[in-house]
């Protein structure tokens, strides 16, 4: 019943409000700017003065009426609003555990959900890196051994593409085969290149021994001709002091039978120079060098020869030999170094 009034009382307090709108839209138009009189005339000052005191009160009016009107219903909003909160805060209480309960829920969704991206994402980069690795191990197995390139393609074979990289498989069917196919290629180029090191090896170690082997015959050729040379040698020095005694005595013969005019002795000699490890180039010019040397000896021994048969006072074709005539061959072929043709001045 009081609601009843109080509704009543407020359709009418909206109806006064209609009747002031009225108003308000005849003021409009009685007191428009553009319908203002002259204020300087007494009329004029008199509208406007009026015109003022007749708005000024109604606004007064309007402002009272506006108290009057909603003072019961700011108590009613008061109260509205009271029991409304307080039902808020019931409903709210009852909200609580079950919203927490939801949040709780929310929380374990939300984390597994999280989870699962994480897991996916972490499935996704394994699966690409894997296809990386593959293409790459061509590259990173350059220096693998046979046996470990056909461990690794074993691997690969063993692939189960279509459930192992899952919507990756046809990246990894183009990438798999395309990397088998290269380490067999890689395989094949090991296998090839161990068998020619192996070759390259064999035919190292086989120089290496015919070198050594040449090295030791080299060494002892070289040392039956350092051998031979020293023999040589000696069988110079022998003979060079053999002739040097023969010469000595035909020069006291000459002397003791014919002066003769002292002789410069100009022998050629020959160097033969002494090599610890001569070369064989080095050998053929000592052997040259001798060669000269014995020529040399050769046309001396047959002056000894000549000095010999006048010694033991023998004849040549039963003609005895002239000592100085001997001693001018003799001189002229030991020092000149040569043999001029021999003849033998025999006595009448």
């Amino acid at each position: 019943m009081n609601d009843q009034v109080k509704n009543e009382e407020i359709d009418s307090e909206i109806i006064q409000l209609s009747v002031s709108d009225q108003m308000l839209t005849d003021f409009q138009v009685k007191y428009h700017a553009n319908n203002l009189p002259d204020v300087a005339t007494k009329d004029g000052y008199a509208f406007v003065k009026n015109g003022l005191a007749d708005l000024r009160g109604h606004r007064t009016g309007t402002e009272t009426f506006r108290k009057q009107a909603v003072a019961p219903l700011n108590a009613r909003a008061k109260y509205i609003n009271g029991i409304c909160n307080d039902l808020m805060d019931e409903l709210k209480t009852i909200e609580a555990p079950m919203k927490e309960l939801k949040a709780e829920q929310d929380l374990i969704i939300r984390e597994a959900k999280e989870a699962k991206e994480r897991e996916n994402t972490l499935r996704i980069a394994t699966i690409t890196a894997t296809l990386a690795k593959i293409g790459q191990r061509p590259a990173d197995m350059i220096d693998s051994t046979p046996e470990e390139i056909e461990a690794e393609l074993a691997e690969l074979m063993a692939l189960d593409l279509d459930n192992d990289f899952d919507e990756f498989v046809i990246m990894a069917s183009d990438i798999v085969p395309k990397t088998i196919e290269r380490l067999e290629s890689l395989r094949q180029t090991r296998i090839d290149s161990i068998e020619m090191q192996k070759i390259i090896a064999q035919q190292e170690a086989q120089e290496l021994a015919e070198k050594a082997e040449k090295d030791k015959a080299d060494a002892i050729q070289r040392a039956k001709d350092q051998a031979e040379l020293e023999e040589l040698r000696k069988e110079k020095a022998k003979r060079e002091s053999q002739e040097a005694e023969v010469i000595a005595n035909a020069k006291r013969i000459a002397l003791e039978n014919e002066p003769v005019p002292e002789v410069i002795e100009t022998t050629p000699e020959v160097f033969i120079p002494v090599i610890k490890d001569p070369t064989p180039q080095d050998m053929a010019q000592i052997m040259s060098l001798e060669a000269r040397q014995e020529d040399i000896i050769d046309v001396k021994e047959q002056s000894i020869e000549a000095l010999e048969v006048f010694i033991a006072g023998e004849t040549v074709n039963g003609r005895a030999i002239n000592p100085s005539g001997l001693a001018k061959i003799i001189f002229d072929a030991i020092y000149i170094g040569g043999i001029p043709n021999i003849k033998f001045d025999l006595p009448e």
